[in-house]
């Protein structure tokens, strides 16, 4: 059975399809809400040709974290980067990882507050007793998902690139792409070989050596790529096409998904590695151009996602209020009502009143193209292409940009 017959088994959606088909017999969404699935998944199925989901995700999933030192992290002196940071990620996994290969996505967070503590909230390392601010962390509900597919994930921290990057805007996005390198060559030596720096480091929650073998069983010439806001224009620098030979040995990336990705200030296109963005209306920060540069270059896919009432900071649990951590806030500006905020959309001088998107709401959104865009260019099931390309619109929050 393939992935697209049953990755929106589990997920609550209204389902709307544009193409040539009778209406009627499609299930109208207003909102996001919570319908009867089956039914719903039911009418897509059949407009779509595929077979109706049997089952949920195959795999349980398992968790082990790293790190190998604040400030273990040094950017090559070339970029001219000044400033040392950790190595460190929590990682998802199949519990049956030993069975097969499989792709590897790697997460990147952006810029944020990196101590719990009023004072040195930005340094790095933190104070003696303070703990960091985990922004690693916030993608743990769509890792565990991607994981739940066959997916071994890797979310990596970035607090001391965060902790340094004031002031050093023309080669930050490089030291966040090279601290991806760094992190992916490490992963290739322990698929390829069992060793390198990561070799008897993996711990599980308790804190105990795990025994987990990744060897043999992570395909790292099948990569993605996930990063949001200056992870996502981190990630857009790492695969830039003149910058594929910058790739550790033995790594190809074949698809990056970027959360408000900034813009890295270089113009350095990506035409030849299918890209997503996706950015919310109500967020300030929307500086990142990434689809209209590269839109007609491009040699693969390449698409954006527009969530009307979403905002920057919803994507990562850590840096939004109900998580109750330090700095967590809601980014939007509020609108003239409540449950609204205001529309900041580049080229526009009026900010609109714009129905909010809540944290469960963006994720959802956030983990149903994420799920379908990777099981689409890693894994290569097609069935995903209504949906990615915008002939199925799960939601009608959400706007498709794309260029094949």
């Amino acid at each position: 059975m393939l992935e697209s017959e049953s990755l929106f088994s589990s997920l609550s959606l209204g389902v709307r399809y544009h193409g040539q088909v009778d209406r009627k017999q499609v299930p109208d969404n207003r909102s996001v809400r919570s319908p009867d699935m089956k039914a719903l998944w039911v009418a897509a199925a059949l407009l779509l040709g595929l077979a109706v989901p049997a089952q949920a995700d195959p795999h349980d999933v398992l968790s082990v974290s790293y790190n190998l030192g604040d400030q273990a992290f040094e950017p090559p002196a070339s970029i001219g980067y000044h400033g040392r940071g950790e190595l460190d990620g929590v990682v998802f996994y199949p519990r049956d990882v030993a069975h097969g290969t499989h792709p590897l996505i790697m997460i990147e967070h952006g810029l944020w507050d990196t101590c719990a503590t009023g004072k040195g909230i930005q340094d790095w390392p933190c104070p003696s007793g303070v703990n960091q601010i985990p922004s690693y962390q916030g993608y743990d509900y769509l890792a565990e998902q991607l994981a739940r597919k066959g997916f071994v994930v890797v979310s990596i921290g970035t607090n001391g690139i965060n902790a340094t990057s004031f002031g050093q805007a023309p080669t930050v996005y490089y030291a966040r792409a090279a601290l991806i390198n760094a992190q992916l060559a490490m992963w290739q030596q322990l698929s390829a070989t069992g060793g390198g720096p990561l070799s008897g480091k993996l711990v599980d929650a308790q804190g105990k050596t795990s025994t987990v073998d990744f060897k043999g069983h992570v395909d790292m010439t099948d990569v993605g790529t996930i990063g949001h806001s200056m992870g996502g224009g981190g990630v857009m620098q790492q695969i830039a096409d003149i910058r594929h030979d910058e790739w550790p040995p033995g790594v190809t990336v074949r698809a990056t998904f970027a959360f408000a990705p900034t813009d890295n200030w270089n113009g350095e296109i990506v035409t030849q590695v299918p890209f997503a963005t996706m950015w919310g209306t109500c967020d300030q920060v929307n500086t990142g151009s990434y689809f209209n540069q590269s839109k007609g270059k491009n040699t693969v896919p390449i698409y954006r996602y527009t969530l009307t009432g979403g905002n920057h900071d919803f994507y990562n649990t850590q840096w939004s209020p109900s998580s109750g951590q330090v700095a967590a806030h809601d980014d939007a500006v509020p609108g003239t009502k409540p449950g609204y905020c205001q529309a900041w959309i580049p080229g526009q001088a009026t900010h609109p009143d714009q129905r909010k998107l809540t944290e469960q709401q963006q994720r959802t959104i956030a983990s149903t193209y994420v799920n379908a865009f990777f099981l689409r260019h890693l894994k290569g099931d097609k069935g995903f292409d209504p949906l990615l390309d915008g002939r199925v619109s799960p939601f009608d929050a959400v706007k498709t940009d794309f260029s094949p």
